[in-house]
C-alpha cells in the first residue's frame, strides 16, 4: 500500500501524476489525501482510496456554498476511476462512498482544539486495518476509531482505538 498526502513541490505541478503512475504499475492499493486541484492527475490511476474534506469536494467542483448532499459529487469522483471515497464533514463524522454503497459515521462532540493531524490518523488507520482484511467498511471504521482517539486524547496506542472503535456506528444511508 502507498500513500501520496499533502501539497505539491513548489514547482512541481505534475509531481503526483509521475509518481503515482508508477506507483500504480506496481501497487493497486494506493491511498490519495492531496489537494482536490490535483485530483485530475491522480484519478485515472484508480486509487483504493481519495479522502476529501467538504472544503477541498467543494474547490474541486467550484461550488460556492455547502450542499445539503455531496453524494453525486463524490459518485463522480468514483466515475472518475476513484475505487472509494471518505468525505470528511468534520464534526459532523463522514460518509464513505462506494460503487454500491454509501455509509455515514457520526461522531459524539469532543472538546479540543486539536485537529491538525486527524486526516493523517485517519488515513494511518484505515491503511493498518485495510492491510489486515481489505475490508473496506472494518478500515473505514477503524481510521475513524484512530482519528476520534488522536483529537481526544494527547498520545495513542491501539487499545485506545478499540476502546473508540467499540462505541462507533456506521449507518448504510444508500
Amino acid at each position: 500500500m502507498l500513500i501520496f498526502s499533502g501539497s505539491c513541490i513548489k514547482g512541481e505541478p505534475y509531481l503526483y501524476d509521475s509518481l503515482i503512475s508508477q506507483a500504480h504499475k506496481i501497487n493497486k492499493n494506493i491511498i490519495i489525501d492531496i489537494p482536490a486541484e490535483l485530483y485530475d492527475q491522480v484519478l485515472k490511476y484508480e486509487p483504493l482510496l481519495v479522502k476529501p474534506n467538504k472544503d477541498e469536494l467543494k474547490a474541486y467542483f467550484k461550488l460556492e456554498e455547502d450542499v445539503s448532499d455531496y453524494v453525486p459529487y463524490c459518485k463522480q469522483l468514483i466515475e472518475q476511476g476513484a475505487k472509494n471515497i471518505v468525505l470528511s464533514l468534520g464534526e459532523k463524522g463522514s460518509i464513505l462512498v462506494t460503487k454500491e454503497h454509501v455509509y455515514r459515521i457520526s461522531l459524539d462532540e469532543i472538546k479540543t482544539n486539536k485537529t491538525v493531524g486527524a486526516g493523517d490518523a485517519f488515513v494511518a488507520g484505515f491503511a493498518y486495518q485495510y492491510q489486515k482484511d481489505q475490508n473496506i467498511l472494518k478500515a473505514y471504521k477503524f481510521g475513524h476509531a484512530t482519528s476520534y482517539a488522536f483529537v481526544a486524547q494527547e498520545q495513542i496506542g491501539i487499545k485506545d482505538v478499540e476502546t473508540v472503535l467499540k462505541n462507533i456506528n456506521v449507518e448504510e444511508i444508500l
